[in-house]
């Protein structure tokens, strides 16, 4: 279970960083204001998935696929989250029931 998380991990890790990278690289000024509202208060939070959702650079090839990547991820971690609770959950009630 143990190297299946250190995966997951690395996996979300690996693409936020080439989502970051290439922002950083690409657009400046949307990677400041990215990481302004990264650390703000819960409206700033709201904000920054908002831009996540709502930045399309025009004729930008490269950046949707980068997006879509870290948006698919994303999906990857929160189902396994949920899939480790749903499972957990089963087992400790069969448990206690046996």
């Amino acid at each position: 279970m143990v190297p299946y998380w250190l995966f997951v991990m690395a996996t979300i890790a690996y693409e936020r960083y080439n989502f970051f990278s290439y922002l950083h690289r690409h657009y400046p000024y949307e990677y400041k204001k990215l990481k302004r509202l990264s650390i703000g208060t819960v409206e700033d939070r709201i904000e920054y998935r908002d831009f996540l959702d709502n930045f399309y650079p025009e004729g930008d090839k490269e950046w949707v696929m980068i997006q879509s990547n870290l948006k698919n991820h994303m999906r990857f971690v929160i189902v396994s989250f949920f899939t480790v609770g749903v499972f957990a959950l089963l087992y400790f009630n069969l448990l206690v029931v046996d």
